[in-house]
Formats: C-alpha cells, structure tokens, sequence
C-alpha cells in the first residue's frame, strides 16, 4: 500500500490486508459467480475499446476484490481521452 498511510501502524502488512479482506468481505480467489461477471465485463471492454476516447477500462468496486455476492452488479472505470468523456 505504498502512497497511503496505514491507519493501523501497529499492525503489520499482512494483518492489515487480513482485517480489510474481513471488512469487506473480499476472498483470494472469485467464485463462480464473479468469474461469470468477470467474463461479462471482458466482453464489454472489447467492445468498448474500440469507441474514440477511450484510453484504459477497469473492473471496480466488489467485483474487483472477489467481494461481489447474487446482489453484485459489474463496475466499470473508464478512462477517457482529454475531452473525450462527452464524445
């Protein structure tokens, strides 16, 4: 976590990522249903690789941490061009 302050600095690395993993619910692997979601979103990135602007595409929030449950939606991040988030 280089760049952010740990808010536990009496807590090691690892005891930090174990207690994050149990606040939001986050495994090391995704389950079958995130990884459905997961194809989904590849699927989406395809396509949306090739709209003018468009410079990078990310997975975010729950899905990204292996924390989605039935409830999950997919998340995207979009980067855009400069001026190109109104094309």
């Amino acid at each position: 976590m280089r760049g952010i302050e740990r808010p536990f600095k009496s807590v090691s690395e690892n005891r930090f990522l174990e207690i994050f993993n149990e606040i939001v619910g986050s495994k090391n692997a995704p389950s079958p249903g995130e990884s459905a979601l997961i194809e989904r979103a590849r699927k989406y990135a395809k396509f949306l690789r090739h709209l003018p602007g468009i410079r990078r595409v990310w997975v975010c929030n729950s899905l990204s941490m292996n924390a989605a449950d039935a409830d999950s939606d997919i998340d995207l991040f979009i980067e855009t061009a400069p001026g190109g988030l109104w094309t």
